[in-house]
């Protein structure tokens, strides 16, 4: 999708039920910034920012001031870690204690 454009990007976004942002926008000299606008979310909807440095992204932020669920991009990392696990080493990674472990300060 065109991110420029905004009116076909508003639509997509509205009609989704999950919306995934894989940009480099919301880290580094962009964390100021959102390829979402807030008011295009909406309750039900999951918004996920792959972003995970910083942890609650502007696009993160605005998902839950929406009453959408946000995810930030650490749940995509532990997932990814546990699949290396499995494929690498033969072992399936205590996947339970290791986000409570990586979450445990940011709530």
């Amino acid at each position: 999708m065109d991110l420029a454009d905004k009116e076909a990007l508003k639509a997509t976004v509205g009609e989704a039920d999950i919306v995934v942002d894989a940009t480099r926008v919301g880290m580094g000299d962009l964390a100021d910034q959102s390829n979402l606008e807030q008011e295009w979310m909406r309750p039900g909807q999951m918004i996920v920012d792959t972003t995970y440095i910083p942890v609650i992204t502007e696009l993160l932020r605005r998902a839950e001031a929406a009453g959408a669920t946000p995810i930030t991009g650490l749940t995509m990392l532990v997932a990814q870690g546990a699949l290396g696990e499995k494929i690498w080493f033969g072992v399936d990674m205590p996947i339970d204690d290791v986000k409570r472990d990586v979450f445990k300060d940011l709530k």
